[in-house]
């Protein structure tokens, strides 16, 4: 499937159409293809758009934060189908 198909098929969560993704966004999924974020660490919209695209999971991984005592918390990471995607940006 490939990414332009893919945004022909998405609608946005008002019923308008999918835009394309913004700088921003497309820095997050940079980002991503380096190792996974902390979910609270990015923009819940972005994380909706990602997610509606098909690019990414959300992963329990451990946390960084000293106030989860070495527990788990949700990171945000690359899919295959995210990862062929980052490649063409």
């Amino acid at each position: 499937m490939d990414s332009k198909s893919t945004l022909e098929k998405l609608t946005s969560l008002n019923g308008g159409s999918t835009r394309p993704l913004t700088d921003h966004a497309k820095g997050v999924l940079r980002d991503l293809l380096r190792r996974p974020k902390p979910t609270h660490e990015i923009n819940a919209g972005v994380i909706d758009r990602l997610n509606r695209g098909g690019w990414v999971k959300i992963i329990q991984y451990l946390s960084p934060y000293k106030k989860h005592n070495g527990g788990t918390c949700p990171h945000l990471a690359l899919n295959e189908e995210g990862r062929k995607f980052s490649a063409t940006l």
